[in-house]
């Protein structure tokens, strides 16, 4: 019922993903390289186990239930530590922030918006308009591996975790998800993750042409990296995200990409060739007592100019609105789009909008239709007031789930008509 995110691409390859493991050998370089790299990040985990936890986080000693419930209060990270000072167990950390009230998992989804007024303006990412695939895993069996993407190696299952369903892995594991087309020049890639160590995506098969290929990286230590096997490597830490669900995008508009974490843009640069293919390649990095969860992951086009579009067509559709579940509270990832309306507002002083909100058809047609109309509201007031956009040029209307652009008896038809439409006056 949401108005999602659309989703950011990552590439793929018509080779079959069965073959991963005889394909990366016939790699050599690139690939061998990263389980390199994943060995050494076993290791130094195992020898980091003592160490002192970072100050991104509020440390609070095991026991101090205080301490623990003044920074959840105040939506700060919270980093169990021992009498020494050093980060205790995860299982121990779970039990700690139980034993507060605190939750003993992750929060679910990117951290939910605030109202229309708190959005940060800082995020520049623009998702894509046209959806090309969705996995949420809603539907899947927990103990499988989905049938619709391919394994190449590790320990994967459907596990439901703190009420959703994620793909969760205990060890080193890769995965790819077909897409119905080769990538476009423009997409946008996202997921959500969290446990584990690192989440890779890449977008090109082991036996690309040389020169193209690499990784995009985000982990829980707040390292994000964009490392194409050619061109220039840009990343950065944002500050330890241990104990979150943390949202990764990526945004390529040709060979510019850029990475983002939690809505913060971590990376960029303007030649990274990272091919353009059929399918996306996930690796994982986890283990029996940190094992990793990945989900919500959305791949999507990205879309015409908005202006040219609402000039010769009348409308134009975004999915880059984002709202917290039930509610018209906007997320603060929408800022890049409301930032991008705002300003066409600014320069065409004669264009006019009705902001037409939409949903699926899952929950009663009343409340559909209650949640639409108060999320078209609320961006209409968004618009209005941080743009200062006369209230003449702007109204809204919602639709609820009676008018669908895709069947709403798949996980991405659904997505599709969760939907934001901008229709010219």
């Amino acid at each position: 019922m949401r108005v999602i995110r659309v989703v950011a691409a990552l590439a793929v390859v018509s080779a079959s993903l069965v073959v991963l493991p005889c394909a990366a050998r016939a790699q050599g370089g690139f690939m061998s390289q990263l389980k390199k790299r994943v060995k050494d990040k076993v290791q130094q985990k195992a020898e980091q186990a003592t160490d002192s936890v970072t100050d991104a986080a509020l440390k609070c000693v095991v026991g101090d239930n205080a301490c623990i419930q003044k920074a959840q209060s105040a939506g700060q990270p919270v980093a169990v530590v021992n009498a020494q000072g050093q980060r205790v167990s995860s299982a121990d950390s779970a039990k700690a922030m139980g034993s507060a009230g605190g939750a003993t998992a992750p929060p679910v989804g990117p951290p939910a918006g605030p109202t229309a007024a708190g959005v940060d303006t800082h995020n520049d990412f623009t998702a894509g308009t046209r959806v090309i695939a969705e996995r949420d895993f809603a539907s899947a069996t927990v103990g499988d591996f989905p049938r619709d993407m391919e394994l190449g190696q590790g320990n994967m299952e459907i596990a439901s975790w703190n009420g959703r369903k994620f793909l969760r892995t205990t060890s080193y594991s890769e995965f790819a998800l077909p897409l119905p087309e080769v990538l476009p020049e423009r997409f946008t890639l996202e997921f959500d993750f969290s446990g584990g160590w690192d989440a890779h995506a890449s977008f090109a098969p082991p036996n690309a042409p040389e020169g193209i290929g690499g990784d995009v990286t985000c982990s829980l230590s707040g390292d994000a990296e964009i490392t194409p096997s050619a061109g220039a490597k840009s990343g950065s830490n944002i500050g330890d995200l241990h104990g979150q669900l943390i949202h990764c995008q990526v945004m390529a508009d040709s060979n510019y990409v850029k990475i983002y974490i939690n809505g913060k843009r971590a990376g960029q640069t303007p030649n990274a060739p990272l091919g353009r293919f059929n399918k996306i390649f996930f690796k994982l990095t986890a283990s029996d007592n940190e094992p990793a969860y990945i989900g919500n992951i959305r791949v999507a086009a990205g879309g015409r100019d908005m202006y040219d579009a609402l000039s010769t067509e009348g409308r134009f559709t975004t999915h880059g609105i984002l709202f917290a579940t039930g509610s018209a509270a906007i997320d603060p990832a929408s800022s890049a789009t409301l930032t991008q309306i705002g300003q066409m507002l600014q320069q065409h002083s004669d264009l006019k909008l009705e902001i037409d909100g939409h949903t699926d058809n899952v929950g009663s047609a009343a409340s559909n239709q209650a949640l639409s109309d108060q999320r078209a509201a609320a961006v209409t007031q968004y618009l209005a007031s941080n743009f200062k956009i006369d209230a003449s040029r702007l109204t809204s209307k919602g639709y609820g789930a009676s008018k669908p652009v895709a069947p709403n008896t798949t996980a991405d038809g659904r997505q599709q008509n969760r939907r934001v439409e901008l229709v010219k006056m």
